[in-house]
């Protein structure tokens, strides 16, 4: 088992996390190890450390979901500032994330406009999201403060800004256009196939194109996901300045 795994079920078996969050890491361990057996992606993580050269960077968790992304995170950089953002107040990130210094919850959206909005409570947490998503009948809709990137770190200079928002992510870059100008990697979901999942969705093309003014290039690209044929359907891909 890579380190960064061992180590973080370790972690959370000693913190007496809920199955529910073990089962999440068993998934994203066995994901991770298809794909290095098969050599097609390497560990971002690792990337985001070679590409800092620092061991306090300030980092953005949008879509922060249960906390485990942020945990990772803190793994490899443990003297990380890490702002999470998650609207789904039922989730436990706060008691997962409690026992970490330097870590700041919000439970807001992550949006262009500073409004409330619906938000859509899927069976599958991860899958919630401002959209509402096409292939999912069982949705329990919320009301949630969004909130702009820039109306809080518009001056903020930023080392990792994390996005995962069930096809909301481009809404929160236009958002973000301030904080983008001192920010040094956008790790992103993206699709490769229009209005898939909620039918609002942008490509990793759009995504590209709003952020190479900037001076963000392509880095590499992980977890990538397939439709039936057989096409590239989604992935998280790394945007890095230079």
């Amino acid at each position: 088992m890579p380190s960064i795994y061992r180590r973080a079920f370790i972690h959370l078996c000693k913190k007496n996390f809920k199955p529910s969050l073990l089962k999440k890491l068993a998934w994203w361990y066995s994901f991770y190890a298809i794909n290095q057996k098969k050599k097609i992606q390497k560990n971002e993580f690792e990337a985001m450390k070679n590409i800092l050269q620092k061991e306090n960077p300030f980092i953005i968790d949008g879509g922060a979901n249960v906390g485990l992304y942020t945990l990772f995170l803190k793994l490899y950089f443990p003297d990380a500032m890490v702002h999470c953002f998650e609207p789904n107040t039922s989730l436990p990130i706060e008691e997962n994330l409690n026992h970490l210094d330097n870590i700041n919850i919000t439970f807001m959206a992550l949006g262009n406009e500073n409004k409330m909005v619906d938000f859509y409570v899927n069976d599958y947490d991860a899958a919630s999201s401002v959209f509402v998503r096409k292939t999912q009948t069982n949705q329990k809709k919320i009301r949630v403060p969004m909130v702009t990137i820039d109306s809080i770190f518009s001056e903020q200079e930023i080392d990792i800004l994390k996005l995962d928002l069930e096809g909301f992510d481009y809404q929160a870059l236009l958002g973000a256009k301030e904080t983008l100008k001192h920010t040094k990697i956008v790790f992103i979901e993206v699709e490769f196939q229009p209005d898939f999942w909620y039918g609002q969705e942008k490509t990793i093309f759009d995504v590209q194109k709003l952020l190479e003014p900037y001076g963000f290039r392509l880095h590499s690209i992980y977890d990538m996901g397939f439709n039936e044929k057989g096409e590239i359907q989604t992935s998280n891909a790394m945007f890095v300045k230079y």
